[in-house]
């Protein structure tokens, strides 16, 4: 890993505006692997690192997430042995997960009209959801983002 790949505590906290305490109570909830956690001796002393781009994106995610979900339901989600969700399409609503226009979309693209939501349809939904309120997508970029994620279900079943 080069010294570019890694951002210091310091400029972590100061870059993301968390506090300390809250970095660590987020490894504590297993939101952020301990992995990550990189000590590394310098001419001050030993020091924590991070792998940038990882980290960075990771905080963002919790922060966006922080509001609807709780840190216990954040955690597992990002829990790596988790392979099995089976969520109502109220669930998903209520938690902020998907707005009632996107879950439409995508039960109009995907046929699906039953629950429970397993993990990939989930996730899909949550992924559209953000594409499409973020206006970097249009409907019809959607739906292949869709086709895309549902016809790779199979292969990725317990990753």
């Amino acid at each position: 890993m080069v010294q570019d790949d890694l951002i210091s505590k310091k400029e972590l906290l100061d870059l993301t505006s968390i506090s300390y305490g809250q970095l660590y109570r987020w490894k504590r909830k297993n939101l952020i692997p301990e992995e990550w956690f990189i000590r590394k001796s310098t001419f001050t002393g030993q020091e924590t690192f991070f792998p940038r781009e990882d980290i960075l994106k990771r905080i963002e995610t919790i922060q966006s997430m922080k509001e609807n979900l709780s840190l216990d339901e954040m955690a597992e989600m990002f829990s790596p042995g988790l392979t099995e969700l089976n969520a109502s399409r109220g669930e998903l609503l209520e938690k902020g997960i998907v707005s009632q226009a996107v879950m439409t979309f995508f039960e109009e693209c995907t046929g699906k009209r039953d629950d429970p939501f397993v993990l990939t349809e989930a996730l899909a939904a949550y992924v559209l959801e953000g594409l499409l309120q973020s206006g970097d997508i249009s409907l019809d970029e959607g739906k292949m983002v869709l086709d895309v994620i549902m016809s790779n279900e199979a292969e990725n079943k317990g990753r």
